[in-house]
């Protein structure tokens, strides 16, 4: 549990809510970036499905942010070529009920093709970059 309490580094919040003293200096650490968010707008007309969904993480360190900011009286190893950009991952699908037991659906995922970090193998997108994907779900009545 992270608590919205930040202590005088913004960038450290406290993981305990019986001792606001107890800091997290994880948080922009790669996996745990201090903003993110998806919005999906989707569009339904009939048997017609189509959505568009962006998710949102902002800057992370490429290794422990302790080394990265020098925290605890060390000096920072990577200063601020210690981090990722922030990045956009775009996704869009669509699906079409042919009727009551047969759907047709597709989509692509990380439309503008994101890379992983270059110190992951799936993160912030999969190791497979760009996909695409086509089915078609039946249901037995």
């Amino acid at each position: 549990l992270v608590s919205p309490c930040r202590s005088k580094n913004n960038h450290e919040r406290s993981t305990d809510l019986s001792d606001l003293t107890e800091i997290n200096p994880e948080i922009e650490e790669v996996q745990l970036p201090k903003t993110s968010g998806n919005i999906t707008l989707s569009w339904e007309r009939g048997p017609l499905n189509v959505a568009i969904q962006t998710t949102y993480q902002s800057k992370q360190s490429v290794d422990e942010i302790e080394l990265v900011r020098g925290l605890y009286g060390n000096s920072p190893l990577y200063g601020s070529a210690g981090f990722f950009d922030e990045v956009y991952i775009h996704d869009i699908n669509a699906s079409y009920e042919i009727d009551k037991a047969v759907t047709v659906y597709g989509g692509i995922n990380n439309i503008a093709d994101e890379e992983p970090y270059s110190t992951q193998t799936a993160w912030p997108v999969g190791p497979r970059g760009r996909t695409i994907f086509l089915g078609v779900s039946y249901t037995m009545q």
